[in-house]
């Protein structure tokens, strides 16, 4: 049985929870769902739940990060990457991964997988055959960066008319 760990803020646990239903249905193991126990705030649940949390992302096959994420999300994707475990880091706008003060570095490790998809093709990639599952990623996420590019694009060539047009108009007496 292929198992995963699903690291992500607290922000995403109902996509965290979908993901994890739909893996769980198509015959994974997860290792730990952090979203059974929220956000913690005694001493005493922050230790357990460090540690429960920790176990989870270095025993998984599997480490799916769900972004955004906060400084837990970003030390169990160094957990997972230092024990040598399969990450896909899924943003679903693909805006994550553009280089530039906002990234984080260990997007761009050669062990990561990047995924630009809505929590339902991701879902569904990750459950079809590997062999599947991957080329439809791929072919997904480029798809949906190409989108985010013409959006871009388009919004620069609407203000280029728009300046052109302004300055073309003729100026009143």
């Amino acid at each position: 049985m292929k198992t995963f760990y699903i690291a992500s803020g607290l922000g995403n646990a109902e996509q965290t929870r979908m993901l994890a239903a739909r893996l769980k249905a198509a015959g994974w193991g997860q290792t730990y769902d952090w979203t059974k126990h929220g956000a913690v705030d005694s001493k005493e649940d922050l230790q357990r739940v460090s540690q429960l949390e920790m176990k989870g992302a270095m025993e998984a096959e599997l480490v799916i990060v769900l972004l955004p994420g906060g400084r837990g999300t970003h030390t169990e994707l160094g957990m997972a990457l230092a024990s040598g475990n399969q990450v896909l880091i899924n943003d679903e706008t693909g805006e994550a991964f553009n280089t530039g003060e906002e990234t984080c570095s260990f997007y761009h490790h050669p062990a990561v997988w990047k995924t630009a998809l809505d929590i339902e093709c991701l879902a569904t990639m990750l459950t079809l055959p590997d062999k599947f599952g991957k080329m439809f990623a791929h072919i997904f996420t480029h798809i949906n960066l190409f989108a985010q590019k013409l959006k871009h694009l388009g919004e620069k060539s609407i203000e280029r008319r728009c300046n052109d047009e302004t300055q073309a108009k003729p100026q009143g007496d």
